[in-house]
């Protein structure tokens, strides 16, 4: 086992395997090690990979290590062609040894390998280059992986932030603010490679109440990848982790957050991930003035909100609710013009748009003010059926960046014998237009507003890229239905989709 910040490795052609070990780690560490390997001869029949034919090859060399679960970091060989990572050289966490395995046919032609590696420090990161023909420049490391940060706020990001971060990381962060206090953490930049599911599989952001393992941590408060910015989160205590890890391919941007210990006696921001559960404030504990509740849950879901009891004098406190994730979503068109409630304007049963919803409460006098209301998510695709005077719609990210794939649906309708006045009030440039500017019917991101509930109503318009001062729309009954598909992936890049309101307009007047 090479445990040398520079050194030679000599494989002959039969079967070997060798360890390389950074110097030993401490959590508290900032510094760990990058290999740069190049190969100083290199003599064999072919080193070629086919995963899909299932060809034999006469000569391979496997890399493993990192964190605990990776059986196995990297498949690529020394004259392989894999698209997403630069030739030649793969990044790892150095907690683990590297180990490479030289696997050879024993052909006469195959006469071994010659590699020479140095260690650098990158910031808690193990770099191993390996290449036929130049050593590898590696990585600019701005920002290290993970560390102990005991302090009462502060910041973190991923390794190499603001450019790309490294593949293969596994980076822990490990938070403690004074034993009084509880963590709250706020994203202000998320750009994690996008998977069209809530696994989050491949590159992801976890943030535990603690952590130690893979097989040993404290609650899962949420696990987040794409580019849509997380809710803002709070441990039940003074501890908080964030796991960052990343595969060998695709790369985004990375992170950037911001933690401080805040007084659960003085702020009264909550964020609830969990399927389903119950908003319950009661003012009396506490002197407020405003309090954000934010409801996540996966991205294929919905939400249904239920109130179960309130006490609420409209002269002292609103709560307001939006269909998404900022105060600058839109409201629910079943509430009041503002989209709030009190004793004066209870809540019905609401359904949200799209997976996450804001309540913001508002108050002069919180210990006159409690309120309990239970959530639920249930799987539907974003959309619904939306009725009212007027209202207002919106992609269910908006106005943040999100790079899934969406495909969502909904139906407006208002008073029979009038007709739907639809105002597009933004849109971003979805990019899918032709030359000409033609937004066709393959658009790969597109908003088409039809006449009519049904899939064969006639098509108003549809939108496909940047339009600014929109005319409004005027359907020939009273309901019309809106779709918005979104392509996802990193190709066309996040969008924050659309902002559109409708309103009601007589027949009179056409």
């Amino acid at each position: 086992m090479a445990q040398f910040k520079r050194g030679t490795i000599q494989m002959e052609a039969e079967l070997a395997s060798v360890s390389i070990r950074s110097e030993p780690m401490q959590v508290m560490r900032s510094d760990s090690s990058r290999e740069s390997i190049d190969v100083l001869g290199l003599q064999i029949d072919t080193l070629e990979k086919d995963i899909g034919m299932g060809r034999i090859y006469r000569m391979t060399f496997q890399f493993s290590g990192g964190k605990e679960e990776d059986k196995q970091i990297n498949q690529r060989y020394i004259c392989a062609r894999y698209p997403f990572v630069e030739e030649g050289e793969f990044v790892m966490s150095a907690s683990r040894p590297l180990v490479i395995t030289h696997v050879s046919s024993g052909d006469p032609k195959n006469r071994g390998i010659l590699m020479e590696y140095s260690t650098i420090n990158v910031g808690e990161s193990l770099q191993v280059a390996y290449s036929r023909f130049s050593r590898c420049n590696g990585y600019q490391n701005t920002s290290g992986c993970g560390g102990v940060f005991s302090q009462s706020s502060g910041t973190i990001s991923s390794p190499n932030y603001p450019d790309k971060y490294l593949p293969h990381m596994h980076c822990v962060y490990q938070i403690q603010v004074p034993w009084s206090k509880q963590v709250r953490l706020t994203f202000d930049n998320f750009d994690i490679e996008v998977v069209q599911n809530d696994e989050c599989s491949y590159d992801n952001v976890a943030v535990y109440e603690s952590y130690v393992s893979p097989s040993e941590h404290g609650k899962l408060l949420g696990k987040f990848c794409g580019t849509m910015l997380p809710p803002t989160l709070l441990s039940s205590s003074y501890k908080m982790a964030i796991v960052f890890s990343s595969d060998r391919s695709i790369a985004g941007n990375g992170f950037s957050a911001r933690f401080e210990g805040v007084d659960s006696t003085v702020d009264c921001d909550r964020t609830f991930t969990a399927p389903s559960g119950e908003i319950v404030f009661d003012g009396k504990g506490g002197r407020y003035s405003q309090c954000d509740f934010h409801i996540s849950v996966i991205s294929t879901a919905r939400i249904v909100l239920k109130m179960n009891n309130m006490s609420m004098p409209c002269m002292k406190s609103l709560l307001y609710i939006r269909n998404g994730a900022s105060d600058q979503s839109p409201g629910f068109a079943t509430l009041n013009a503002d989209s709030s409630i009190c004793d004066d304007y209870p809540m019905p049963i609401l359904r949200s748009h799209g997976s996450r919803v804001l309540l913001r409460l508002q108050t002069t006098d919180s210990s006159k003010t409690y309120f309990n209301i239970s959530y639920e998510q249930i799987i539907s695709s974003c959309g619904g059926h939306v009725e009212g005077i007027s209202g207002s719609i919106a992609a269910p990210q908006y106005p943040m960046k999100d790079s899934r794939g969406l495909d969502c649906s909904w139906t407006v309708a208002v008073a029979l014998g009038n007709r739907v006045r639809f105002s597009l009030i933004n849109i971003d440039d979805l990019k899918s237009s032709d030359d000409s500017g033609f937004c066709g019917m393959f658009a790969a991101n597109r908003l088409d507003v039809l006449d009519g509930p049904h899939s064969d109503a006639r098509l108003m318009r549809r939108y496909c890229r940047k339009v600014v001062g929109a005319e409004p729309l005027t359907s020939d009954d009273h309901e019309i239905s809106i779709r918005y598909k979104q392509h996802g992936g990193p190709m066309l890049g996040p969008l924050y989709g659309f902002m559109a309101h409708f309103s009601t307009g007589s027949t009179s007047l056409y």
